[in-house]
């Protein structure tokens, strides 16, 4: 059986995983594709502070490093919705509410309305007619 030899870059690419675990957990999870982190390590090569993240001892950083900017994240929406909440009228909501409300009766009027017309229009006009809407065909012995 004859073994198939790699390409050297694509060897040492493998070699460059083996020693960044994380990278495996990243693809596996589906942050991230082969192709992107071979691309990237093509381009920035092995000595760039980005792998750092992903060897065993620089996981923690990296573990800390998200937590800090997701709790950022959140603090910063909420920090938000804290000032929308302060400059917001409330008797200004109420009015725009109670329009909203109006436009819903109308809007449900309208289909009862709708609703009631089409109702009439189906609605049988003599024996004649309902007989033929309960049998629509027509047989007769000769």
């Amino acid at each position: 059986m004859v073994k198939k030899s790699l390409h050297p870059s694509v060897e040492q690419f493998k070699n460059f995983v083996k020693k960044h675990p994380e990278l495996i957990k990243e693809v596996r999870t589906g942050k991230k594709t082969w192709q992107e982190v071979y691309e990237e390590w093509y381009l920035l090569g092995e000595d760039d502070p980005k792998w750092a993240k992903y060897t065993k001892t620089g996981k923690p950083t990296a573990i800390k490093e998200e937590t800090k900017s997701n709790n950022e994240s959140k603090n910063a929406i909420f920090n938000q919705l804290i000032t929308y909440l302060k400059n917001m009228d409330v008797n200004q909501l109420q009015h725009y509410l109670g329009q909203m409300s109006e436009a819903i009766d109308s809007v449900q009027q309208l289909l009862g309305q709708i609703r009631d017309t089409n109702q009439n229009k189906t609605e049988p006009e003599g024996n004649g007619e309902q007989w033929r809407r309960r049998h629509p065909f027509s047989f007769r012995k000769d």
